[in-house]
């Protein structure tokens, strides 16, 4: 079963190829760790920065701020 997952084959045609339930495959395959089909690609690594202090990298978050048309009566006083 194991070997036909790594074949990037689905579990109702496995269960139907070997001749058990769906639910038998599934249980062999969550064990075996590749009950996804995302699980058969290889992760990638996690891209981590690191430096020796604290100042060294400096993260600042930006985001475009609301376009105003006319001042509200707290600006103008009015």
């Amino acid at each position: 079963m194991v070997e036909l997952r790594r074949r990037h084959l689905l579990q109702a045609r496995i269960a139907r190829s070997v001749g058990v339930s769906e639910s038998t495959v599934s249980r062999v395959l969550a064990r075996a760790g590749l009950s996804k089909l995302s699980d058969l690609k290889p992760v990638e690594p996690v891209q981590r920065y690191e430096h020796e202090a604290p100042v060294d990298l400096l993260h600042i978050d930006t985001k475009k701020l609301g376009r105003i048309v006319r001042p509200s009566q707290r600006v103008t006083g009015d």
